[in-house]
């Protein structure tokens, strides 16, 4: 049985849909839909991790696995097994310190008011979009985004 635990936490931020979540990185290891299917919804997310370091899905394919799995995966009675690469993002910090603006409302809309996980999420939304504004760096940014650990992170792309 996997331990989320052992994985890292990421920031990923959908420029199209203003949405913005925290991402386990066992969501690079496992899908549900179609390989196809994900990397297609997935390539232009955009990821940050801890180290200041803004990635994109690069390439996204099926992991060797066995036939009774990929049988069952693909019936949609089973996970199916991916190998993830990421690439560096070209986007500049202040370009990508707006995108983050943009996706807190909608972020703490869809939580109607009820209490998250993400601790910074449950301040009001003008001291958060100050503190992502105050981001000197990536990494910065990162530490500031105070994300959930990787248990209470969505883990599927």
């Amino acid at each position: 049985m996997t331990n989320l635990a052992d994985f890292d936490v990421l920031l990923m931020l959908d420029r199209e849909k203003r949405s913005l979540f925290p991402f386990s990185t066992h969501g690079f290891t496992v899908t549900q839909d179609p390989v196809e299917r994900t990397f297609a919804r997935s390539k232009d997310l955009l990821f940050l991790n801890a180290a200041g370091k803004l990635m994109r899905i690069d390439t996204l394919v099926e992991a060797q696995s066995t036939m009774m799995g990929r049988m069952l995966s693909h019936v949609g009675l089973g996970a199916i097994k991916i190998e993830t690469t990421l690439t560096e993002a070209a986007v500049p910090l202040d370009e990508f310190k707006a995108l983050v603006i943009d996706a807190v409302d909608p972020y703490q809309l869809q939580l109607g008011g009820e209490e998250d996980d993400w601790a910074l999420m449950n301040l009001p939304s003008a001291d958060v979009k100050a503190q992502i504004s105050a981001a000197a760096s990536f990494a910065e940014l990162y530490r500031t985004m105070d994300l959930p650990p990787p248990e209470a992170c969505l883990d599927l792309l």
